[in-house]
């Protein structure tokens, strides 16, 4: 009289009573259906850089099965293939619904999102050798690159003025280390002095 599910069969299961004379037997019948509950895998963690292409979350997960939806952290709609660029970090989760008597089941990819550092884009600068004071390099380099880069020239580390007369000219490189998963930023500027 009791049914274990993923064990007993699915089907008609009869309960009899005897009758006495001059009752008959009664029957009545149950009928079982089992449904598959649904499964959006085990939770799981992407660790990205902002400069990463688009991302799809799906294979974070463990053992899911399609048919899912996605939602962005705060709840709202997501396609469940991000862009680092412009996408927030956070609980992406993912639902499978529910099937039958089987509740809903819930799992989540929690993504962090690192900003890739900005080194500029590279420049040139022409001096005086008369020229007096110093020049920052930093002036010459294009966009927007972040502060907290450091100078070598030949591979040798350098302060971040170029000084003429002092300073050999060429091609002095301009490194932003990143934070992980992102690589470093390097962008150069060429100096000359006439």
């Amino acid at each position: 009289g009791t049914y274990t599910p993923g064990t007993s069969p699915v089907g008609n299961y009869s309960y009899s009573v005897s009758g006495t004379a001059p009752c008959v037997l009664a029957t009545a019948v149950v009928t079982v259906s089992a449904f598959v509950p649904p499964n959006a895998g085990t939770d799981g963690a992407l660790l990205l850089c902002s400069s990463d292409g688009a991302t799809n979350l799906y294979p974070a997960l463990g053992g899911s099965t399609a048919g899912g939806t996605w939602s962005a952290p705060g709840g709202g709609a997501s396609t469940g293939s991000i862009n680092p660029a412009t996408a927030a970090s956070g609980a992406y989760s993912y639902t499978v619904p529910a099937n039958g008597p089987c509740p809903a089941d819930v799992a989540q990819v929690q993504v962090t999102i690192t900003t890739a550092p900005v080194a500029g884009t590279n420049g040139t600068q022409s001096l005086c050798s008369s020229s007096s004071g110093s020049f920052a390099l930093v002036n010459a380099l294009g966009g927007s690159p972040d502060a907290a880069g450091a100078w070598t020239f030949g591979g040798i580390a350098h302060g971040p003025n170029y000084v003429p007369g002092t300073d050999a000219p060429g091609v002095f490189t301009y490194t932003v280390q990143g934070g992980a998963p992102c690589g470093s930023a390097s962008a150069t500027v060429t100096m000359s002095v006439v």
